[in-house]
């Protein structure tokens, strides 16, 4: 479904938009610095690691530098490699109802999930928000993302601290059986460390409050209330107030409310107030 298939009545590969990307980016100089974002739409109407899961390990891979990082396909008699470029970034959507699948770990571990609450402010008919879109006329390139990645540093300090949270947050998942393992701790250094303007401030800290959201809370969900859940929610609860997320902060009171009246653990990921 991802990479197409070949057709041997046809004779012929049948590609799929990715495929055909992966190809041109191994044959084509034009795109040696140009940045593509591939959007898979839906993505939990299945089990994502059931079709996504040997791509996932490919793009950890990715991460390390591996040589290996690279899809194969088996077109008539012979296979052909296509590597994964760094260029390529990866976004889906999905909706959460009765009837699509929640992510497993493996998934949380390797991404970072962007939940969005109820508008503060109901919108009127479609036709009647209608505007028009204005584009840039330049692309990001290559070039250009690589110096937003290297220019974001953190001090030696600020890495210690964050650290030392990620240490709490790790004893504190273990009380309740669900410790994380490195790939999480150097995920969520990673996201720190290219936040934008993470060196300004407290930016740093609000970075990684994202992460508590997007990595650590979600692997709560249908814990049962017991002592040891406590004392994990009170320790999530002492480093999210290091961050200053109040937002957050109090979304994790309000889950652990409703936790406490249906006996378990529900996130449903925080309403963010402005536009």
């Amino acid at each position: 479904d991802l990479f197409g298939f070949y057709n041997y009545l046809e004779h012929r590969y049948r590609a799929t938009e990715l495929s055909r990307l992966l190809w041109a980016y191994q044959n084509d100089e034009r795109l040696s610095n140009v940045m593509s974002l591939v959007l898979f739409d839906e993505m939990n109407l299945a089990r994502t690691e059931y079709y996504f899961s040997d791509f996932l390990s490919k793009l950890e891979l990715r991460r390390l530098g591996s040589s290996d990082a690279n899809i194969s396909l088996d077109i008539a008699q012979r296979t052909v490699k296509l590597p994964i470029p760094r260029s390529m970034l990866m976004v889906g959507t999905m909706n959460e109802d009765e009837s699509t699948q929640t992510l497993s770990d493996k998934v949380l571990d390797r991404a970072n999930v962007l939940r969005f609450g109820k508008p503060e402010k109901l919108i009127g008919m479609r036709g009647d928000r209608r505007q028009e879109i204005s584009f840039p006329g330049t692309t990001v390139t290559k070039e250009v993302w690589q110096r937003w990645n290297d220019s974001r540093k953190l001090s030696s300090n600020q890495v210690g601290q964050v650290l030392k949270w990620i240490e709490k947050l790790n004893g504190a998942m273990a009380k309740v059986g669900r410790p994380f393992g490195y790939r999480v701790q150097e995920a969520m250094l990673e996201y720190v460390r290219l936040y934008p303007d993470a060196d300004l401030s407290n930016v740093w800290k609000l970075a990684f409050a994202d992460q508590i959201e997007q990595k650590i809370l979600p692997k709560l969900r249908g814990l049962d209330v017991t002592e040891d859940y406590q004392n994990c929610i009170i320790d999530i609860e002492n480093v999210i107030q290091d961050t200053g997320d109040q937002e957050l902060l109090d979304a994790l009171n309000r889950a652990d409310r409703s936790a406490q009246d249906q006996g378990l653990f529900v996130w449903n990921g925080v309403s963010r107030k402005g536009d």
